[in-house]
């Protein structure tokens, strides 16, 4: 049986028509900080450039863990035992804060952190709290602080 050229085409518009269809009513989610623009990289938070932050680290997983300021050789790598509280003060509007396992764990069974973060804008407090993330998360390592006043994670 020989299709014709116009039959062809038909049925690849209809079939175009049907794989798209689900796409079309995607709509976007609000965005957790105030200057979201589309892309990879939201920033999840803003805070205040014109004071200090505090930086509360909330360790909320079943193992211990280390937290640093990265390049900072004035504030060595400190340690949160499980379901304890970290905190960095006075920290510039410009860093990055490194988080991690402090035990070797094993690497066929990768334990996978995740940040949920929220500032408190009356005293320019981010709380992290650093949960174990669920399976098929890439994971957060790191917290950047900008000084635009925006947070990411890494």
């Amino acid at each position: 049986m020989k299709l014709n050229l116009v039959t062809i085409s038909a049925l690849c518009l209809l079939s175009s028509l049907f794989i798209t269809k689900p796409f079309l009513n995607v709509q976007a989610q609000d965005p957790p900080a105030t200057t979201y623009k589309s892309g990879f990289w939201q920033p999840v938070a803003d805070f205040d450039t014109t004071k200090k932050i505090t930086v509360k680290l909330v360790n909320q997983t079943q193992i211990p863990l280390e937290y640093g300021l990265a390049g900072s050789e004035e504030q060595p790598s400190q340690k949160i035992e499980a379901g304890q509280t970290g905190t960095l003060e006075d920290v510039d509007d410009s860093a990055n804060i490194a988080i991690y396992p402090s035990i070797s764990l094993d690497p066929d069974k990768p334990f996978v952190l995740k940040f949920e973060v929220n500032v408190d804008p009356k005293t320019n407090t981010l709380n992290v709290n650093i949960v174990k993330a669920d399976r098929g998360f890439m994971g957060h390592r790191s917290i950047n602080l900008q000084d635009t006043g925006k947070v990411y994670l890494y």
